[in-house]
């Protein structure tokens, strides 16, 4: 069977990046510094842009949350589905003239009720940025970050989000890290159901099993220590 066409938008040229949402029957398109958008339904451009101060390169689109993320090297913006930029900001820095360079984005598909959002950005430097996004009455707002891993040691390629915003992948060019994510409203893993024994020792851990948050293994109480440097204290295996 062949495609058929169903519609052709023409633009003035230079589009860099589109995106599709088809719960809400929208598109968006980047040109430049200025995000287009058509409405799919009556398969018309709307007369709208937003405009941003750098060049997307990626866009993404949360349907259940109604909001779209634009991505540049060195910037993140986020703009309700209906085209109200709320957020516009630049990524920290690395020291006093060098910005970190994004690399790769990912945020998890939570359901409408979810109470806490989060989405990870992966930087050429081999860190990642646990963000969460804080909105005003106004609708203005800001990403805060509420923790920052740099155990990597390449840059960060990829990264990948359980659909109940639980565990992540993060992958670099040689290796794949699983850990743990931060700021999720979800409860965590029943450790009973899973965990049986030691990943080192082998002793039986059915009722008391802690989990690693580098490696995301299950450990005795023996072979773990409770590391408090973080902003969430946390197991580490030894």
């Amino acid at each position: 069977k062949s495609i058929s066409l169903i519609h052709q938008f023409e633009t003035k040229g230079g589009i860099g990046m589109i995106a599709i949402s088809s719960f809400h029957h929208i598109a968006f398109a980047s040109i430049g510094k200025t995000i287009v958008q058509f409405d799919l339904g009556v398969l018309e451009e709307l007369e709208e842009k937003i405009s941003l101060s750098f060049s997307a390169t990626k866009i993404y689109i949360d349907d259940i949350a109604a909001l779209v993320y634009f991505i540049g090297d060195n910037n993140i913006a986020v703009c309700s589905i209906s085209g109200k930029l709320l957020i516009n900001q630049l990524t920290p820095m690395i020291n006093e003239s060098k910005r970190k360079q994004i690399t790769c984005f990912a945020f998890p598909r939570l359901p409408e009720h979810a109470q806490s959002r989060f989405f990870v950005i992966g930087y050429e430097d081999g860190s990642i940025d646990f963000y969460k996004t804080a909105f005003d009455t106004d609708d203005s707002g800001q990403f805060i970050i509420v923790r920052t891993e740099n155990f990597f040691g390449q840059p960060i390629v990829s990264i990948a989000l359980s659909s109940n915003a639980q565990r992540m992948l993060v992958g670099t060019k040689t290796d794949i890290y699983h850990l743990e994510t931060p700021e999720s409203s979800y409860p965590p893993f029943k450790k009973e159901l899973y965990a049986v024994t030691c990943a080192k020792c082998k002793s039986d851990i059915r009722k008391s099993a802690n989990i690693c948050s580098k490696c995301g293994l299950f450990f005795c109480q023996k072979c773990v220590k409770w590391d408090i440097s973080t902003i969430k204290p946390v197991y580490v295996c030894s």
